[in-house]
């Protein structure tokens, strides 16, 4: 949900958030906090130049309709979700507007993350494990190849062990 908290939001998140490849980091959100209040298009595009993005692409995002209806219908879907912070996690599922599983919204630490995921992990509810399994595998953060191994060992409920082998096969 990123920037889309007021007016220009829709024409601003593409470009930052998913512009063309350009990976500007921490840098930009840095910049874009520090200039929370006063995150105009025009300045958007300051920002850009400073950053040496190349403009013309970022320009591109920008104006991009594809990109702003995407933005607009995970806005939605977040707000049917009953996610209102930024930013949002969910670990476990999200369909049809239910959550199973934990919300996390706000910027939290990484220990707060990690003491969700280790529960989750245990958890005796084996969807919520599945679940967490998947998400794991999609960030491919360091590490979480060996969770993918120890859920699937044959002691693992099935429904998570089948998860573990699965994502383990689309993430070689």
């Amino acid at each position: 949900m990123g920037l889309l908290c007021n007016g220009l939001a829709d024409r601003r998140e593409p470009a930052f958030g998913r512009g063309n490849n350009q990976d500007p980091e921490l840098f930009v959100l840095e910049k874009l906090f520090e200039s929370s209040t006063d995150l105009t298009i025009t300045n958007l595009v300051k920002f850009a130049e400073a950053l040496k993005l190349d403009t013309t692409s970022f320009q591109a995002c920008l104006d991009n309709k594809q990109m702003v209806a995407r933005i607009r219908e995970d806005t939605v879907d977040a707000g049917v979700a009953g996610l209102a912070g930024t930013p949002s996690f969910v670990l476990g599922r999200s369909s049809e507007g239910k959550i199973t599983g934990v919300v996390i919204e706000g910027a939290k630490p990484y220990s707060i993350f990690d003491a969700e995921v280790k529960r989750l992990l245990k958890s005796e509810n084996v969807w919520l494990r599945a679940g967490a399994l998947r998400g794991l595998a999609e960030t491919e953060a360091s590490g979480v190849r060996d969770l993918l191994i120890a859920a699937a060992a044959a002691d693992q409920p099935a429904l998570a062990r089948q998860e573990a082998l699965v994502q383990l096969r689309l993430h070689r």
